[in-house]
């Protein structure tokens, strides 16, 4: 957990990760978040993802494709 006065900020690959467990307890919602980041408001058009909201220049690494299908495989077994 970072400190106090950094926390909350956008943090798309963390929340990738996050789905992972979401999916366990609210499907839905794990999907809804991936599908939230994956929308044209956020992701650029040549498919890159920011990796923070004071660097939109960076990109993080691609775990959202991987993420997405995780979190479908996982609800489909449960």
């Amino acid at each position: 957990m970072p400190d106090t006065w950094e926390y909350p900020w956008y943090a798309a690959w963390d929340l990738a990760f996050h789905c992972l467990s979401l999916v366990m307890v609210d499907p839905e919602f794990a999907k809804g978040q991936l599908l939230l980041l994956t929308r044209e408001r956020y992701m650029h058009p040549n498919g890159q993802l920011p990796a923070y909201e004071w660097a939109f220049g960076d990109v993080n690494p691609p775990v959202h494709a991987w993420a997405t299908w995780r979190v479908y495989k996982i609800d489909k077994k449960k």
